[in-house]
């Protein structure tokens, strides 16, 4: 309908579990979720009403394809 047009629109759809992660295994592994560029905040339709599972995606889009890995390590500090 022309009368919601730019309220809402289908982002990303990701396909299994691969590129989801928990925040309590982000705090296991010691990430600090606010502070690294490729995690952001997941939410499914649902959590908008219910309660929220506080989950994050591994996001790439936009990477820089040359700065490979050596950028996403920077990232993430050392594990203890």
């Amino acid at each position: 309908m022309n009368a919601n047009s730019g309220l809402a629109f289908m982002v990303i759809t990701l396909v299994g579990k691969g590129f989801r992660v928990e925040a309590s295994k982000l705090l296991r592994l010691g990430v600090d979720a606010g502070s690294t560029p490729s995690l952001k905040p997941h939410l499914i339709g649902k959590e908008l009403t219910q309660t929220r599972r506080n989950g994050y995606v591994i996001d790439f889009f936009n990477r820089d394809e040359e700065a490979g890995p050596r950028s996403l390590a920077a990232e993430r500090p050392p594990f203890p």
